[in-house]
């Protein structure tokens, strides 16, 4: 769960990422998430982002990262890409099922 504080600097951050975008992207996220994190965002927090930096290279917070890549996942990718996404998600979500199996969690290897 998020607390307060980062749900705040997140929703500064996002904001930022999204103003670099060009305009024909920013129309494809719902106004109204847009107007959430303009209602929950730092008016202090000065955001800086290097272009020249990947968006995981960028001194920005771990929840900043995940809700940009549900934007990106959700509104802005196109369907083969969200395919893409969706099958790394299972496989990954797959090997940690396997990996933390109670079944398998207090069997002494042979």
């Amino acid at each position: 769960m998020i607390d307060n504080k980062n749900y705040r600097r997140m929703a500064s951050e996002v904001l930022k990422i999204l103003s670099i975008y060009p305009e024909d992207i920013r129309k494809k996220i719902p106004t109204s998430l847009i107007a959430e994190f303009e209602k929950n965002k730092l008016p202090d927090l000065n955001v800086n982002l290097d272009k020249n930096k990947k968006l995981y290279e960028q001194d920005i917070c771990d929840e900043t990262l995940v809700m940009m890549y549900i934007i990106y996942r959700n509104y802005i990718a196109e369907p083969q890409e969200k395919e893409k996404f969706d099958k790394i998600l299972n496989e990954f979500d797959e090997e940690i099922r396997k990996k933390y199996d109670t079944n398998n969690l207090f069997k002494k290897d042979n």
